[in-house]
């Protein structure tokens, strides 16, 4: 369970504390300051500008919430902070005194000060119900049999760089499905993250011999083999990976990366001859498809590169990419997916209504994201079902009440058909979203299969 809120104002040195990735204890403050910081999240009376000023020459306070979490014998904090100065909030998640991850809130701009604290509030108390929240799924799936549900918990941690608690789900999830290609790719993605390369490229291979044509699967392979300078083996990885997708502007970039690091190590003669020309060409055709790529450390490489200085080229490249990868968005915990998951996480109606709402205006917005269609069908047919449930149950306590009925007798009995009606839908939509079951039933419809022609055989 969450602990209480704790709210302090903080020095820009102690902000520092954290922007370094240590997890500060909340300081000490006079009562004075305190009385104004928590009148300040009140919503009955909030103070001015002028009151949040301090006096002096030190800058206005930085304020800051921290709610302390623990799970599997580790201790987590949520820390949020506002600063007035640069007038932005952001929430930081803290795992064994390491930063984790940092969400950041919205630019401010001309709102008065006054009115950003209680938005810092919500902000903070959203990102620790969620974390929490991810907490307790983990703990109730402690004993499940369901791949697809440890794999989708281990994609929630792993979207807030939780990699030692996304790698425990994932390892389960392999144990119980061998063949789980997902969760084999997101193991291998693990151990990159935690510079573990030569475990990463087994279970990226493994991933990559199940689906031979991901190319996300055959670039983070690549990017394995590139670590631990195995050159001609990544640069075959993001070959086949650009060959698969060639609109995938990362197996172009990292193959530059590749000819400039094969010339370093120099590993390949064939690689080595003409670099120069191999390794701008791919740059080239990364930056058409992503033209931002062409940042100053992009041409900072490149101008290396014709100076023959190779290890500062491969750097400034490296960075170039670096600064252009976004700051990752943690996934929320969806009704819909846990739903697809596992049936004993089935929402309700009105959590899937708000997920169609929602979904619905992104369609809205954009109209041929096939993705986007995809999962507003997923939705539609999981509230049929719900929708099946409760029709089955208003026909049952019809006939409690008349068990003469005769129509509510005989649509009673065609919804629990198994081979028509809804199911065929349900099931369909299951077969395509959880191994586990689409194993199950693969099975189940080759056993109908044989004793079909059984009894064909003995008729």
């Amino acid at each position: 369970m969450p602990a209480k809120d704790e709210l302090t104002p903080a020095s820009s040195e102690l902000a520092g504390q954290a922007d370094a990735g240590r997890m500060d204890p909340p300081a000490e403050t006079e009562d004075v300051a305190e009385q104004i910081l928590q009148t300040a999240l009140s919503a009955e009376s909030s103070p001015t500008a002028a009151e949040l000023e301090t006096t002096g020459e030190t800058p206005a306070p930085l304020l800051r919430l921290n709610t302390r979490l623990r799970h599997a014998d580790r201790e987590y904090l949520v820390q949020s902070t506002v600063d007035p100065a640069s007038r932005r909030m952001r929430s930081d998640i803290f795992g064994e005194g390491v930063r984790l991850m940092a969400v950041t809130g919205r630019d401010f701009g001309d709102l008065p000060t006054e009115r950003i604290f209680p938005q810092l509030k919500k902000m903070h108390e959203r990102t620790t119900e969620e974390l929490d929240r991810i907490f307790k799924l983990s703990q109730s799936a402690a004993e499940t049999r369901e791949p697809s549900l440890l794999n989708y918990i281990g994609e929630l941690f792993s979207s807030r760089r939780m990699w030692l608690e996304a790698r425990r789900e994932f390892d389960r999830a392999v144990l119980l499905n061998p063949e789980y290609d997902r969760a084999l790719y997101n193991l291998g993605r693990c151990y990159l993250e935690l510079n573990l390369y030569s475990e990463a490229a087994e279970y990226l291979e493994r991933a990559v011999r199940l689906k031979p044509d991901f190319p996300d699967y055959l670039n983070r392979l690549g990017e394995a083999f590139m670590e631990m300078s195995s050159c001609r083996k990544a640069v075959d990885q993001f070959r086949r990976a650009a060959q698969a997708n060639a609109y995938f502007w990362e197996p172009y970039y990292n193959m530059g990366l590749v000819f400039i690091l094969n010339g370093i190590r120099r590993e390949d003669y064939r690689m080595h001859v003409d670099l120069k020309r191999k390794a701008v060409d791919m740059f080239e055709k990364a930056a058409v498809i992503v033209p931002a790529i062409r940042n100053g450390k992009y041409f900072l490489g490149q101008r290396y590169l014709e100076e023959d200085r190779l290890s500062e080229s491969y750097a400034a490249y490296a960075e170039a990419r670096k600064a252009l990868s976004a700051q990752p968005q943690p996934i929320p915990v969806s009704p819909l997916d846990l739903s697809l998951c596992s049936e004993r996480f089935m929402p309700t109606e009105a959590e899937l209504s708000a997920e169609i709402t929602r979904l619905r205006e992104a369609v809205k917005i954009h109209p041929h994201y096939a993705d986007l269609r995809f999962r507003l069908a997923q939705s539609y047919t999981i509230l049929a079902q719900l929708v099946h449930r409760r029709a089955m149950g208003e026909y049952d306590r019809a006939l409690a009440i008349n068990p003469e009925f005769g129509a509510a007798r005989r649509n009673l009995k065609l919804s629990q058909n198994e081979d028509k009606g809804m199911s065929v839908l349900v099931k369909a939509t299951l077969r395509g979203s959880r191994p586990e079951v689409r194993a199950a039933l693969d099975r189940a419809t080759e056993a109908g299969k044989k004793r079909k022609n059984h009894e064909q055989a003995k008729s």
